[in-house]
């Protein structure tokens, strides 16, 4: 009887170290501002185009190239996860990186469109640096 109460002392601080670290964690995620989320709509609203036609009647507000690809970063990212699941095969990663960086270099050159003003995003060039011009339309 004395043996099953130990026990029972043991398991009450463990669950009670993991409510405490759990509460810790949900505490100090970041929420994001009103106006974040505004910039982030604003952001996904920018519509993209590769044709000059769409932007006849347009006005141009400038040329916009998407951020550098922290390559660095990628690595340190990849040789995290192979630690955790195991190496990856290469054509798959080298697939997997190039539609990544084609993504972040749109979302990159949408973002810097919306802060030319800009609602519409034409693609000039995508290989080998990605180019664009940001445009303020009427609303279709």
């Amino acid at each position: 009887m004395e043996d099953c109460r130990k026990r029972e002392a043991v398991k009450r601080p463990a669950g009670f170290l993991c409510l405490l670290v759990f509460t810790a964690c949900a505490s100090s995620i970041r929420q994001a501002t009103p106006e974040e989320i505004a910039a982030a709509e604003r952001v996904q609203a920018v519509r993209v185009t590769r044709n000059s036609e769409a932007t006849k009647g347009c006005k141009f507000l400038g040329n916009v190239t998407p951020n550098f690809v922290d390559y660095e970063a990628r690595e340190r990212q990849r040789r995290s996860t192979e630690i955790l699941f195991g190496r990856r095969d290469p054509a798959i990663q080298h697939q997997e990186d190039a539609r990544n960086d084609a993504a972040s270099a749109l979302y990159g050159m949408k973002f810097k469109a919306d802060q030319l003003g800009g609602n519409v995003l034409m693609v000039v060039t995508e290989f080998p640096a990605a180019t664009g011009e940001s445009y303020s339309c009427p609303a279709p």
